[in-house]
């Protein structure tokens, strides 16, 4: 027997209705043995059938073109049927590639999860999985009833709950509908064609997915304002010179870049997914990490120009901070992939962060370093972003009198920094260093997140739980 349809605004409803006068679960139709039973579960606006107000359970019998009113928002009844006719179904969750929700992800067994709707409300329950299913860091054993603002995990796999549902809601509306007898017609069809749904009618109820992703990046805008922030403390530092602010540049468009490299997920709530690939390489979350990053980067050395009095083009230094950047994401892609836990990539993120300050020229600087560390320095991208932005704030001539002075100490701060017959490389070396750890980064965060099913790896550390 077909299980019961709940109506309303809702989008955990199994018929999502977005009109303003409908409630959130508004109305209920269930289809017994003795025929079809309408309640209205306590809306604001009311259930009305043929006129009548429904205050309780209420057998109904309607014929082809009644309509339902959920407040003022009309609904043929030949349109509920079709979804209260449709059989039960459910997403199962898992790494298996027949699974509905595919989470290629060590942690996650074969079939791990199901995910299903009974009653309008949405439900979970574990198959047996070998690293378990927690919901609010609790295990689970049967079905359990769950939200949106539930944080569930399979293992130590952190769960999109409006992703799946969306899956959910899609395999509802691609279901086929019940049929009673072998000439039996699905609910929609009438004899007459022109008894069918009507425009007016099919204009005022807006039902298929569920509107179910949530837009919520405020990481990614907690990010963004921490280093516009830091970007106003580095321009107006009284007292800074030319090489410690570019330094201080450098290393900061770095650092965003690992802090929003962490961020695929929020950066998913933006743009739909399509597919099962993970949100780490969905090609819109890369794209909307990208673009955040790049335009970041340009308001970084907006800000600290003008403020600093710096004179080097603009363009090209944009670009060189935009890779900066850039690298830095892909390196925090690739460190989620490689740790898995969002706690641990942080923390990771962090050391690779501090370690970059430390090898980006300025203090200690490169001529001062030991070897094996002046070396290493070749992977921090804020080393070699640091040379490009010193190259060409030394190369602009100051048009005014007193510019000999200005270019000697600049010519100064570069054979401190990136002594000439040393440790200087010059502007294009600078940028196809960045270039190839971008390069290298992204590949090996592709790769790292590339299907493991070969590998047998399910060994995974204890699930972390807030």
């Amino acid at each position: 027997m077909p299980n019961p349809l709940t109506i309303g605004s809702r989008s955990d409803c199994d018929l999502v209705l977005n009109r303003a006068s409908v409630s959130g679960r508004h109305c209920r139709l269930t289809r017994d043995p003795e025929g079809l039973l309408l309640e209205d579960l306590g809306s604001t606006n009311g259930t009305f059938f043929r006129g009548e107000r429904i205050t309780g359970p209420r057998r109904i019998d309607p014929t082809p073109g009644d309509t339902l009113y959920l407040g003022s928002c009309p609904l043929l009844c030949e349109e509920a049927l079709a979804h209260l006719d449709r059989p039960a179904v459910e997403v199962i969750i898992g790494r298996g590639l027949a699974c509905g929700l595919v989470i290629d992800q060590p942690m996650v067994s074969t079939r791990h999860a199901r995910l299903f709707r009974r009653d309008g409300l949405l439900h979970l329950e574990d198959l047996g999985s070998a690293n378990g299913t927690f919901v609010n860091g609790q295990r689970i054993r049967g079905p359990v009833e769950i939200a949106f603002s539930d944080a569930v995990s399979l293992g130590s796999w952190l769960l999109d709950i409006p992703d799946a549902v969306a899956r959910l809601d899609r395999a509802v509306e691609e279901a086929p509908i019940a049929r009673e007898g072998p000439d039996a017609r699905p609910a929609l069809e009438t004899d007459d064609p022109a008894e069918s749904t009507p425009p007016a009618a099919s204009a005022a109820v807006d039902v298929g997915p569920a509107p179910v992703r949530r837009v919520r990046p405020w990481r990614l805008l907690a990010v963004v304002a921490a280093t516009c922030l830091v970007a106003g403390a580095v321009a107006w530092t009284p007292g800074k010179s030319v090489p410690a602010t570019l330094s201080s540049t450098a290393v900061l468009a770095m650092a965003a870049g690992l802090a929003l490299g962490l961020l695929p997920r929020d950066a998913a709530t933006i743009v739909p997914r399509r597919g099962t690939c993970s949100a780490e390489l969905s090609a819109g979350t890369v794209g909307v990490l990208a673009s955040i990053c790049a335009a970041l980067s340009i308001v970084v050395w907006m800000v600290i120009a003008r403020a600093a009095g710096l004179t080097a083009p603009s363009m090209t230094a944009s670009v060189l901070l935009i890779l900066t950047s850039l690298a830095g994401m892909a390196s925090s892609l690739a460190i989620l992939a490689l740790v898995r836990r969002p706690s641990k990539a942080w923390a990771v993120a962090g050391a690779a962060t501090l370690l970059g300050v430390m090898l980006g020229g300025f203090v200690p600087a490169l001529p001062s370093m030991p070897g094996l560390a002046a070396r290493a320095s070749g992977l921090s991208p804020a080393r070699w972003a640091f040379e490009g932005l010193l190259i060409l704030e030394c190369g602009e001539q100051a048009p005014d009198p007193g510019a000999a002075d200005r270019v000697a100490s600049h010519s100064d701060a570069m054979e401190t920094y990136f002594p000439a017959a040393s440790h200087r490389m010059g502007l294009a070396a600078d940028v196809l260093a960045l270039v190839l750890l971008l390069g290298g980064s992204a590949g090996l965060a592709g790769f790292l997140a590339m299907d493991r099913h070969a590998t047998g790896d399910t060994s995974v550390p204890a699930p972390e739980h807030a």
